[in-house]
């Protein structure tokens, strides 16, 4: 897959608990930092994969981590609890 642009939706929050920034890497990698600035329990997500022009996946969820796939995404990048709250911590890659 060749990844040609990234944005990060800044959409309505009630805390900004993280900093996040991303750098496209050899058009097929995507280098990703993440601070988690304080203990934050992430209520809504949203993943939108569009390829030439066409929407491919469109993902909308209330609770991210009861969803089969996103919860071990998640656990694999973040300390998070059995209750969902990823607590602060920073993330390299």
């Amino acid at each position: 897959m060749l990844i040609t642009k990234f944005d990060v939706c800044t959409g309505p929050r009630n805390k900004d608990c993280t900093v996040l920034n991303a750098t496209i890497l050899g058009g097929g990698n995507l280098n990703v930092d993440v601070k988690v600035k304080q203990n934050c329990n992430p209520s809504k997500a949203k993943i939108l994969v569009i390829s030439n022009g066409k929407e491919l996946v469109r993902l909308q969820m209330n609770k991210p981590c009861d969803h089969l796939f996103l919860r071990p995404l998640l656990e694999s990048l973040f300390t998070v609890t059995k209750n969902c709250v990823i607590l602060k911590w920073t993330s390299s890659g």
